[in-house]
């Protein structure tokens, strides 16, 4: 998970990447993804998600596998959902 260097997009990098990891069973953290175009020309908050590379059998498997492509893809809004939550909560 790779996110702009701002506060809110930490926060929504944080969200999504907690449900990832619970999702996933894993630990990682977010990081900072200075060198790229689209996470330093966008103005809302942004990130990246990276969740293997094709070039790994294991990640490759992940992947293509459609529960995976589903289990994936309700995590990313389950942290999308927990962000606006958040946010909604400070206003």
């Amino acid at each position: 998970m790779l996110h702009q260097d701002n506060e809110e997009s930490v926060k929504l990098a944080t969200c999504i990447q907690e449900a990832l990891n619970r999702q996933q069973g894993t630990r990682a953290k977010p990081k900072l993804g200075k060198p790229f175009y689209l996470l330093n020309s966008v103005k809302r908050p942004a990130v990246i998600v990276e969740m293997g590379f094709i070039t790994n059998a294991e990640d490759r498997a992940m992947l293509t596998d459609p529960q995976q492509q589903t289990a994936i893809a309700q995590a990313i809004v389950s942290g999308i959902r927990q962000y606006r939550e958040r946010a909604a909560k400070q206003d």
